[in-house]
C-alpha cells in the first residue's frame, strides 16, 4: 500500500515542484482526519482502533517530558487493560529492565533505585506509577505482562547479577564469573587496554562460562530465569564488542541487537492459548523505519542537514524487516513548551529546556494548525484528500526530533515511510524526578 502512495506521489513531483500546503487546507483535512483525544472514552476509541496490531511502537520526540510520557503510558495502560496487551519493551538497559520485571513478579528489589540509576529521563514519577500499577495488577491475580528493556547499551552490570543467580547454585561457575569480573576492573572495558593474548584469554574464558551455563541448564529448559541469564551473558558479550567498536558499527550494531532483543522478547511463550502483543516505547529516532537526517544546526535549513542515519542506524526499520505490516509505529510530535534534557551551552548538565515556535512549513508547524490540545493522526489517506497533503505527507520535510543533548531540534525524512501515525500534543511539560 505505502509503494503505491509513493509512486502516485512521484508523479505529482514530477508534474508539480514542492507545492506549498495551505496551513487552512491542511487544518481542515486534520479535523476532519483525526481523533480528537479529550477525555477516557476517546482514549478507549484509539486502543480498539489499534488492538489488532501485534506490535505498536509509540515514540516520543523528545527524551524529558511528563507530558509525552504520560500519554503514552496512558495508552499503553489502555492497550493492556482492555485488548490484552503483554509485553512492554522500553528503551532502558537490558538489565534493568530484568530487575524491574523481577520487582514486578515478585516485589523483590526497589524500583525507585533502578530508575534512579538509569538515564535521566527514566528516572520520572509516570514510569514509576506505571510500574507500581503493573505489580498490583500481578498482585491481583490479573494477566501477566512482561516488562523488557531493549538496549543492550550501558549492561556493564550483567556480570554482577549472572554471578549473584550462580553464587549458591553453581559456586565453580561463579568462581569463573567473578575472575572475569576482577579481570575487566583491573583493565576496564576498553579492548585498547589489553594485549592480544589478554583479549583471547578473555574470549576463551566468556566461552567455557556459556558452554557450563549451557550444561547447567539442560534439566531446566523450561526455566524462565534460565533463559533470562543466558539472554544476559549474550547482550553482555554485544554491549562488549559494540563498545569496541567504531561509532557507525557500534550504532549499527546498536539497532540490530535491539531489534533482535525486542522480536525474542515478543516470541517468549508464556501462555499457549494467549496471543503475544507487545508495546514499545522509544524515542522517535530508533523505532522510525526510514532514512533520516539530522541537522548539524537548530533551523530546519536544508543547508543545516547531513545524512547521518541510514535506515541500518534504526531500530524500526529491523522490526519492519522483521515484522513487516505486523509494526506499527505512532510517532509523537508537539509545538511548545519545555523539557529536561543535557544543556550543551552548560557543559551538558541537565536542564530544563524551551522549544521556540516551530519554522513555517515544519510538520510540527502544520499539526499545530488546528486548534486542538491532543489528537491521533493515522497517515492514510482517502480519495478525498487533497493532493498537495498526498504530497507534503509523501516528500521529505522536517519534524521535531530533540535527542538527550539539546543540540539540534529537527530531523527530516519521507513521512509517511518514516511513521504510521501521528500522536499530537500542542504543549509540553519536563519531567518530574523520583523524589527519595
Amino acid at each position: 500500500m505505502k509503494k503505491l502512495l509513493f509512486l502516485t506521489v512521484l508523479l505529482f513531483s514530477i508534474i508539480t515542484q514542492a507545492q506549498l500546503v495551505d496551513s487552512l487546507q491542511f487544518a481542515n483535512w486534520i479535523k476532519q482526519k483525526a481523533l480528537v483525544l479529550q477525555n477516557q472514552q476517546d482514549w478507549d476509541q484509539l486502543a480498539a482502533l489499534l488492538q489488532d496490531k501485534p506490535i505498536i511502537g509509540i515514540g516520543e520526540a523528545v527524551h524529558g517530558s511528563k507530558t509525552l510520557e504520560q500519554k503514552r503510558l496512558q495508552l499503553a495502560k489502555n492497550l493492556i487493560e482492555n485488548y490484552g496487551y503483554n509485553r512492554i519493551a522500553l528503551e532502558m538497559s537490558f538489565n534493568t529492565g530484568l530487575r524491574l520485571q523481577k520487582y514486578i513478579e515478585t516485589g523483590i528489589g526497589d524500583p525507585k533505585t533502578f530508575l534512579k540509576q538509569s538515564h535521566y529521563f527514566l528516572n520520572n514519577t509516570n514510569l514509576f506509577a506505571f510500574i507500581e500499577w503493573l505489580r498490583l495488577r500481578k498482585t491481583q491475580g490479573k494477566p501477566e505482562v512482561l516488562f523488557f528493556g531493549f538496549d543492550i547499551q550501558s549492561n556493564l552490570d550483567l556480570l554482577t547479577d549472572i554471578y549473584s543467580f550462580y553464587k549458591n547454585r553453581h559456586p565453580e561457575l561463579a568462581t569463573m564469573l567473578e575472575k572475569l569480573q576482577q579481570e575487566f576492573e583491573k583493565g576496564g572495558y576498553d579492548f585498547g587496554n589489553y594485549t592480544e593474548a589478554s583479549k583471547a584469554t578473555i574470549w576463551t574464558n566468556l566461552k567455557q562460562i556459556q558452554d557450563s551455563i549451557n550444561q547447567n541448564q539442560l534439566d531446566h529448559s523450561n526455566n524462565r530465569s534460565i533463559l533470562y541469564i543466558k539472554k544476559r551473558l549474550e547482550v553482555w558479550k554485544q554491549e562488549l564488542v559494540r563498545r569496541n567498536s567504531g561509532y557507525a558499527a557500534s550504532m549499527k550494531m546498536r539497532d540490530s541487537c535491539n531489534a533482535d532483543l525486542i522480536e525474542w522478547m515478543h516470541q517468549l511463550k508464556t501462555s499457549p492459548k494467549t496471543p503475544n502483543k507487545t508495546i514499545v516505547l522509544a524515542h522517535n529516532g530508533h523505532l522510525g523505519t526510514y532514512d533520516r537526517y539530522v541537522p548539524r544546526i537548530r533551523t530546519m535549513k536544508t543547508t543545516g542537514f547531513y545524512e547521518d542515519y541510514p535506515q541500518e542506524l534504526l531500530t524500526g526499520y529491523y522490526l519492519k524487516k522483521k515484522f513487516k505490516e505486523n509494526y506499527f509505529f505512532i510517532g509523537t510530535q508537539f509545538t511548545k513548551g519545555s523539557f529536561t534534557a543535557y544543556n550543551p551551552k552548560k557543559q551538558l548538565a541537565l536542564d530544563q529546556m524551551f522549544v521556540s515556535p516551530p519554522e513555517q512549513e515544519s510538520l510540527p508547524f502544520y499539526l499545530s494548525t488546528p486548534d486542538i490540545s491532543c489528537y491521533y493522526l493515522p497517515f492514510n489517506f482517502s480519495g478525498k484528500t487533497p493532493r498537495r497533503i498526498i504530497h507534503y505527507i509523501c516528500s521529505l520535510q522536517a519534524f521535531y526530533e530533540i535527542g538527550a543533548a539539546y543540540d539540534f531540534k529537527y530531523s527530516k525524512a519521507r513521512l509517511i515511510s518514516y511513521f504510521d501515525a501521528i500522536l499530537f500534543v500542542q504543549q509540553i511539560e519536563p519531567i518530574e524526578f523520583i523524589s527519595n
